[in-house]
């Protein structure tokens, strides 16, 4: 039988050991808090720090690669293709089986960066000019009045400058439904279509070779739904040999 000295040890440890108890959840709840906490400033930070590392690895691309092209020799008389992304992948000289044209393609260009470096193209007096952009106007709401605006100063430029040299404005390629901008892409690619009438280009309509009623085929998509898989490029090099 227990005892009441027993009895009382027990009751004084029972209590003894739930204030225990409650000590470690409130430490280890406030533990828990506080991690929380330091992993949401940790994520705020995080984010922030890879959106300014990301827009300033984006400067350092399009000015490194407009380094580069200042630094080439001019070569006068010879293809340029120029553009964004799109063309800076482009393996000219392996698909079309050219090693003389120039790719002055660079990523995340937009009408107004092709207009900044323009100068460059001109000076070298090209026989051709390939030129493709304007995905990332669309992508970044550039409104479509100033890219016309800047694809009109664009033409009239190189007009001006080097009037020998022959332009062919090439359409704005199809991205995948993901990416929803279909409709923008149609309403440009027919501008262009006229804007090639007034300043006597040459128009190359890439997109009905890309697309189907959703947008980018399948079979040409990279995965990212912008831009073009092998088989797309080796596509776009059968398209435009031709005007070679």
């Amino acid at each position: 039988m227990l005892s009441l000295t027993t009895a009382i040890d027990y009751v004084k440890g029972g209590s003894h050991s739930k204030r225990i108890s409650k000590e470690y959840i409130l430490v280890a709840s406030l533990t828990l808090n506080f991690l929380l906490i330091g992993f949401g400033v940790y994520k705020i930070w995080h984010n922030r720090y890879l959106t300014i590392k990301s827009a300033s690895l984006q400067v350092t691309r399009h000015q490194y690669r407009t380094n580069i092209f200042n630094a080439l020799p001019v070569t006068p008389h010879q293809i340029i293709f120029l553009g964004d992304s799109h063309t800076e992948w482009f393996e000219l000289a392996e698909i079309l089986g050219n090693a003389a044209i120039k790719n002055r393609g660079i990523g995340n260009d937009r009408t107004s960066d092709v207009l900044t470096r323009l100068n460059t193209i001109i000076e070298s007096k090209p026989t051709k000019l390939f030129i493709q952009i304007g995905i990332n106007d669309i992508i970044t709401g550039v409104p479509q009045q100033k890219t016309i605006a800047n694809l009109e100063s664009i033409f009239s430029t190189i007009r001006k400058s080097s009037p020998s040299t022959t332009m062919y404005l090439q359409s704005i390629l199809p991205t995948g439904p993901e990416r929803n901008y279909q409709e923008q892409i149609t309403q440009l690619n027919q501008v262009y279509k006229n804007l090639s009438k007034k300043y006597s280009l040459t128009f190359v309509n890439l997109y009905p070779s890309f697309s189907n009623k959703n947008g980018l085929k399948k079979e040409f998509d990279s995965g990212d739904h912008i831009h073009l898989n092998g088989a797309g490029y080796l596509k776009w090099g059968e398209i435009i040999r031709p005007y070679l």
